[in-house]
């Protein structure tokens, strides 16, 4: 077992005091002792939902607990209780035993046991404008707790998904890097029952790395992906970052952004997360929804992705916060930023001033000694949200969205025949390809000078 240091365990009883969710009073009822838990979100699945993880939990080395919140909101939840309900009674099984008088249950299954979370029936759903991002609080502050009593061994707190399958070896990748406050498991999407939605996931994952190698090729620390499926959260810095939002999507990306400022995220490309690819409305975006959104397109090569011309310009804003790290002289960032921009420069300019960025670095640079300590906060505050919200405006301001083939040809991470004519799956692997080349080290502390 990795203990915790005497400050991050400060740091993990102060979050389960003051900011965890009432679930977590259950963790005193749990006697056993697991070396992993497992966090599984559950709306509108059908029962034999543990057997995607078999493998994994088959080859983990000791006994998993499966924490599965099985959740509605308040305006669907009596329409959907009747799925719930035979979900319910499948984790449950005939071998349950209540944990005091809520809806929590603990089973045994062949390679794991499970902590049933009932938070779908009418009576106990969640209010309508929280999901899946509350879900995965409860059983994500449920697990740390069952961490801070001993009860869990493995000093990760994994997530994933009910259409995800997880490889074997899955629990000994995250142990293999014991510093990192996160791991992101390398996912591919597998072909499910549609063949529409198939093709058009798989151009959604194709757009979905596409960005993150923009993002990579304009020197972002936030080059990561952010999804929610494929990943293992350090439990003290999970504490750190005060836990998931409650959000009704995106909880994922916001949980990696805060998790980016205070430790390295670190990518394993030895394992694979597989997801199946399916119409979703569970959230109000995401890959389900996306998915949906392009099959309805007439033609799928017309899936617009981001304008290739925005990343370039990324990366010069991205390298005058570094020079503006190392002078501190803002009429000469400034003006450098003008030169490297060219004729896109005013557009640039004018983006940036609406973020309000020159207060902010003026600022902090008021605040910070020394260039390592500047850039850090520069990052901290030019994050992936506002790394979003800056190619969102240079979006609107000229570089609209193009077809995904074109888009790919113009950034010459492909050669241009490949770009045109290979097949989706084949564009997918090799910008997977591109990314286990390079470093897996993800995040602010690891781009710091």
């Amino acid at each position: 077992m990795n203990p915790l240091s005497a400050s991050a365990a400060h740091s993990v009883r102060q979050y389960l005091a003051r900011h965890a969710v009432s679930e977590v009073a259950w963790a005193e009822l749990v006697s056993e002792r697991y070396r992993a838990a497992l966090v599984v979100p559950a709306y509108l699945e059908a029962p034999g939902l543990l057997e995607r993880y078999r493998l994994a939990l088959a080859s983990a080395p000791g006994r998993v607990l499966v924490i599965v919140v099985v959740n509605a909101a308040q305006a669907n939840a009596e329409s959907s209780w009747p799925i719930h309900r035979d979900l319910l009674a499948d984790l449950r099984g005939s071998s349950a035993r209540s944990l005091g008088s809520e809806p929590c249950w603990l089973a045994r299954h062949p390679h794991a046991d499970v902590l049933v979370i009932d938070r779908a029936h009418p009576d106990r759903c969640f209010p309508d404008r929280q999901g899946v991002g509350l879900a995965r609080r409860i059983g994500c502050d449920l697990a740390l707790a069952l961490h801070a009593r001993g009860r869990v061994e493995d000093p990760f707190i994994y997530c994933t998904d009910a259409d995800a399958e997880l490889p074997a070896g899955y629990f000994d990748a995250a142990l293999q890097q014991p510093a990192a406050a996160a791991v992101l498991f390398s996912f591919w999407h597998e072909p499910g029952i549609d063949a529409a939605i198939d093709a058009a996931t798989a151009v959604y994952e194709l757009g979905l790395r596409y960005y993150v190698e923009g993002l990579a090729a304009a020197g972002s620390p936030f080059a990561y992906h952010s999804i929610g499926s494929t990943l293992a959260v350090q439990a003290a810095a999970y504490a750190a970052v005060r836990g998931f939002p409650k959000r009704l999507a995106g909880e994922d990306f916001y949980l990696l952004n805060k998790l980016a400022k205070v430790g390295t995220l670190l990518r394993v490309d030895s394992v694979c997360v597989r997801l199946a690819s399916r119409a979703s409305l569970r959230t109000p975006h995401g890959t389900g929804v996306a998915a949906v959104e392009i099959a309805g397109l007439e033609q799928l090569d017309s899936a617009p992705f981001y304008h290739p011309g925005i990343f370039p310009l990324l990366g010069v804003w991205i390298e005058a916060l570094g020079e503006f790290a190392r002078t501190r002289q803002l009429s000469r960032v400034r003006a450098g930023l003008v030169r490297r921009a060219g004729s896109a420069a005013v557009a640039l300019e004018a983006v940036l001033d609406e973020l309000a960025v020159w207060p902010a670095l003026e600022q902090a640079a008021r605040h910070c000694h020394g260039e390592t300590a500047l850039a850090i906060r520069l990052h901290t505050w030019f994050d992936a949200f506002r790394t979003l919200k800056l190619v969102h405006a240079l979006r609107e301001r000229g570089w609209a969205s193009v077809p995904f083939r074109e888009a790919l040809e113009a950034s010459r991470w492909l050669s241009a025949e490949r770009a045109r004519h290979a097949p989706v799956a084949e564009l997918r692997r090799s910008l997977l390809e591109r990314e286990a080349v390079r470093s897996a080290a993800l995040g602010i502390l690891s781009a710091a000078p």
